[in-house]
């Protein structure tokens, strides 16, 4: 599993961004800047690795290294990158939630990480949907809603069990 899901998550990812490279916008603009539907699909289906993106362009603009990324023998390599790991971070999830093997600590910490990553999307999902990229904004949407979700129910059940044991 900690594998594969990675794997799947790149190859979609892979094939998302080949046919986007080949669609050509249908009225030329300048602003907003053109997405193609498939790497819109894409960049929401792997939100966070999107904003782990952005923030990573941000910082590399802002001391004047952007160039650096272009210069890379394959320019998609890391939004690849970000998306294996994203999808590797969620296999681990998912292989220790299924082995119940996961410790209260971690419980605790991925509800965490969970949080601090729903508070990025949300302001991000919200610009995204006013500069009218709704696939990218659905994607960041989705995502904050299944963290919060998942990981709320979770801390309640966790919560539960430890008054139940006492």
């Amino acid at each position: 599993m900690r594998l594969l899901l990675p794997s799947a998550g790149v190859a979609v990812a892979l094939v998302l961004l080949i046919l986007g490279s080949k669609e050509a916008p249908t009225v030329q603009q300048d602003f907003p800047p053109f997405v193609a539907p498939a790497i819109g699909v894409c960049e929401g289906i792997n939100a966070p690795a999107t904003v782990l993106l952005g923030g990573l362009m941000l910082l590399m603009h802002s001391i004047h290294l952007e160039q650096a990324l272009s210069r890379l023998p394959i320019p998609q390599i890391v939004p690849l990158t970000a998306v294996a790991l994203l999808w590797f971070v969620v296999a681990i999830e998912v292989d220790l939630r299924l082995a119940k093997r996961v410790s209260a600590a971690h419980r605790v910490a991925a509800a965490g990480l969970a949080l601090a990553i729903t508070v990025v999307l949300v302001p991000f999902g919200i610009e995204t949907w006013r500069q009218g990229q709704t696939a990218l904004a659905f994607g960041c949407g989705a995502w904050s809603a299944v963290l919060t979700f998942f990981y709320t129910i979770d801390l309640i059940r966790l919560a539960a069990s430890r008054i139940k044991a006492r």
